[in-house]
């Protein structure tokens, strides 16, 4: 599953590594330049989270929303229940 999403063309790059996935024990962050992007990204995570009965906390589920700012030192490589805007 892990696997699946890290090898999906959709990410940043964040200190010259290409990153679409972060995970620790039970926990998943997911990485994307868009809205759009992050939709993907979920739909690659829950598609091969079922084939391996594996399900995600909708009530738990968070996406953060990070506005562009200049000269960022993340370089872009290219409906969740809580959402927090800086």
């Amino acid at each position: 599953m892990l696997g699946a999403v890290a090898n999906f063309q959709i990410g940043c790059k964040i200190a010259n590594q290409f990153i679409n996935i972060l995970a620790y024990a039970d926990h998943l962050v997911l990485i994307a330049p868009s809205r759009r992007a992050l939709k993907d990204l979920l739909l690659v995570l829950y598609s091969n989270a079922n084939e391996i009965n594996l399900s995600c906390n909708p009530n738990k589920t968070v996406c953060i929303i990070f506005k562009p700012m200049k000269n960022c030192p993340i370089l872009m490589k290219f409906g969740l229940q809580k959402r927090i805007e800086r």
